[in-house]
């Protein structure tokens, strides 16, 4: 299925004329979007006025701009998120090698 077109491959674009004869067209290139756009374009972000304030009051603080306060919380979130996974990764195989260890331990 052609994504830009809604038609699948063996389709044929096709154009009417008023006098009813067909004309094909040429296809669109498979890929009208460059890769490169949808990693390094722009972004919008909807915000609130509790937001708005936040984000002003960290811009004139930090002397950073709005973007980069955005930017920063988005990779710091994604930091945290990824060291908590591997906590409760390393915990869960200490447990499984130790826990035998750690119940006589607290036995006593």
């Amino acid at each position: 299925m052609c994504a830009y077109c809604a038609l699948d491959d063996s389709s044929v674009l096709v154009s009417t004329l008023s006098d009813s004869s067909v004309l094909p067209l040429r296809r669109a290139p498979r890929r009208l979007i460059p890769k490169w756009y949808h990693r390094e374009m722009a972004l919008t972000v909807r915000t609130d006025p509790a937001l708005e304030e936040a984000l002003t009051a960290l811009s004139e603080v930090e002397g950073a701009s709005r973007q980069e306060i955005i930017r920063r919380a988005v990779l710091d979130r994604f930091e945290r998120s990824g060291h908590s996974a591997r906590v409760a990764e390393s915990t869960n195989r200490m447990v499984e090698r130790w826990g035998d260890v750690l119940e006589r331990l607290g036995a006593e």
